[in-house]
């Protein structure tokens, strides 16, 4: 099976754990809200970022990019939420994720933008609107939204730094309304049961509360081909 993939590395590495299904397009570290808004025009000046992929990451995201390839590409979509964790700048209107490769590049002190927090009545009020947009583009596709505690410890047991000086808890809880809005509006999640949550010793960016052992993602494989047909339900009510 071809799945886009929508998100990180928690929906990237599943395919690089397990080969079964192919990747189509991955569109990396894009929020739901700079994703379905405008695009917002390249700065007139070289990004300045040594890999494509990290180029890609900031490109795809000032284009809005996801859109136009869920219409061109996408039967299955495998989606991870974990960079909303970031949040958006607000730019000229328009909206554009403050991704780690945006940042480092040259772009950012090109772009005089306002940061709207993650969990903040703004952002949630912004990100909603973008979750019923992103509904409409995915209706009778197949999708899985993967929902996973990030972890708290490694496979052997050592604790892991928390992400943002926030406990897996506490974001747990910071992401539970947005949880609500998926399922209010339809959207098919695929919940990792928490056992398999643990972070890998080995992992080649090292342990971290969103990377993962092996097992969890082995794990996500196995549910692709289950994917079922998403059928949006009614809006959730916005303020």
């Amino acid at each position: 099976m071809d799945v886009v993939v929508y998100g990180s590395c928690v929906s990237r590495d599943v395919f690089r754990v397990d080969a079964t299904h192919q990747v189509a397009a991955y569109v990396a570290r894009s929020s739901w809200i700079s994703a379905t808004t405008r695009s917002i025009p390249h700065p007139d000046i070289p990004l300045d970022l040594k890999s494509a992929f990290q180029r890609r990451i900031v490109e795809q995201d000032f284009e809005s990019a996801i859109p136009s390839i869920i219409r061109s590409t996408a039967g299955s979509v495998l989606i991870d939420m974990t960079y909303e964790r970031h949040g958006v700048l607000e730019v000229d209107g328009g909206y554009i994720t403050p991704s780690n490769e945006f940042l480092r590049s040259s772009w950012a002190s090109a772009i005089q933008g306002r940061h709207i927090r993650f969990g903040t009545p703004e952002h949630f009020t912004l990100w909603s609107r973008a979750a019923v947009r992103l509904a409409e583009m995915l209706e009778g596709r197949r999708v899985w939204v993967i929902r996973a505690p990030f972890a708290a410890r490694t496979e052997s047991g050592a604790e892991v730094k928390p992400d943002k000086g926030l406990t897996p808890e506490e974001w747990r809880g910071r992401f539970f309304i947005y949880y609500e809005v998926l399922r209010d509006l339809g959207f098919p999640i695929l919940d990792v049961p928490p056992n398999l949550c643990l972070s890998a010793d080995d992992h080649e960016w090292g342990p971290a509360p969103m990377h993962y052992s092996d097992d969890f993602y082995r794990w996500v494989s196995g549910q692709v081909a289950r994917m079922p047909r998403f059928q949006a339900s009614a809006s959730p009510r916005l303020s």
